[in-house]
């Protein structure tokens, strides 16, 4: 048994996080779990990829739902997408942070954090992969390279212009795992996708 948060980011969808007390690679299991039409796709990440010891790495398993009367599809899962490439969103995160997001690549996407004083600040990119779970439902998963290697897993609800989810990874006070999220305004699109 394990201490999770959830959320429900699109009707019947269920996003929930938990760390694997125990596990030697300090283990943390997301899971994205789709009601109305059976589907399921897990992440488990644990510090240490192919870059870092002290970053975190993760695989995806896409899989399928059995619950009551819910008979899973027999070959469509959740899958890997590109159509969030090329779009950029602003994203408030409450009165500590605001920033924007321009998904520049169907592997990574870049952004800027705004100072206090609405200036620039940081300003970088960062390895991503974007799932489809549906059209009202995006998980992007992002590991800050090079930085401080957390991995931050949200899922987007375009029609709502918000996000929720979970960061995990290890910084200066030790192991972490806490929920974040925001409130986003669409900026628009480019057409980047023909350069890939």
């Amino acid at each position: 048994e394990e201490e999770y948060r959830c959320f429900e980011p699109a009707p019947d969808i269920y996003f929930f996080a938990h760390m694997c007390t125990g596990d030697p690679d300090f283990a943390n299991l997301t899971h994205a779990c789709d009601f109305s039409n059976g589907l399921t796709t897990t992440i488990r990440a644990q510090i240490g990829n192919w870059h870092s010891e002290w970053e975190a790495g993760s695989k995806v398993n896409f899989g399928t739902l059995e619950y009551g009367d819910i008979v899973p599809p027999f070959a469509r899962r959740h899958h890997f997408t590109t159509d969030l490439v090329g779009k950029a969103y602003a994203w408030c995160y409450g009165s500590h942070m605001s920033s924007i997001h321009v998904y520049s690549s169907p592997e990574s996407y870049s952004w800027t954090i705004f100072q206090d004083n609405n200036s620039g600040g940081a300003t970088w990119s960062s390895p991503c992969y974007y799932i489809k779970l549906r059209e009202d439902a995006y998980l992007l998963q992002w590991v800050e390279e090079n930085c401080n290697g957390i991995q931050t897993v949200v899922v987007l609800n375009p029609r709502l212009l918000h996000d929720a989810g979970f960061s995990y990874g290890v910084n200066h006070g030790g192991l972490i795992h806490h929920v974040t999220g925001a409130v986003a305004r669409d900026l628009g699109t480019f057409d980047i996708k023909g350069y890939f």
